[in-house]
């Protein structure tokens, strides 16, 4: 059986034009298709209407100009929204949880322990003789960047626990 690239009717595999509309078979892969033969060349069927008058019925869809494309319609049919599985809803709240909390405990952490923090990280970066405003400044850096570093774990959590077939 081979099907028409035209009409995409079923035909027998020793037919060399479609019984639907008449439309020569199209080489196969490795010139596979039968050998067209020379005594009768193939016709388009004989179709017959009821009704001596045809009703001439306008395309819905018109072809589309050559090298031109043409959408297809948009699908109607309402799909169900499938949930995803309970673990992957609970890491994901999980996951949001550790993205807000852990910054908020490093921010917390940063601005509590000022006093012990500086001292301990400060003369390490800029040694003793640096100027409060900078020493200030360092410090609100370092602490930006331990929030910052405190969301991945919380992100990567969501990030990991996202449902696939979406």
């Amino acid at each position: 059986m081979w099907i028409c690239q035209r009409c995409y009717t079923e035909n027998r595999e020793s037919s060399t034009a479609c019984e639907g509309c008449g439309a020569p078979r199209a080489a196969g892969r490795f010139n596979s298709a039968p050998q067209q033969r020379a005594s009768r060349p193939a016709q388009a069927p004989i179709m017959s209407y009821p009704n001596a008058q045809r009703e001439t019925v306008p395309l819905q869809n018109p072809l589309p100009e050559r090298g031109e494309y043409q959408t297809p319609p948009p699908d109607t049919r309402k799909q169900k929204k499938r949930r995803p599985p309970f673990a992957a809803r609970f890491a994901r709240w999980i996951g949001v949880l550790l993205a807000v909390l852990l910054p908020i405990l490093a921010a917390l952490f940063a601005w509590r322990q000022y006093d012990v923090l500086s001292d301990a990280v400060l003369p390490l970066l800029l040694g003793d003789g640096a100027a409060e405003w900078i020493k200030i400044a360092l410090y609100a850096a370092l602490s930006i960047l331990a929030v910052l570093v405190s969301m991945l774990p919380g992100l990567w959590t969501v990030l990991l626990s996202r449902d696939r077939r979406e």
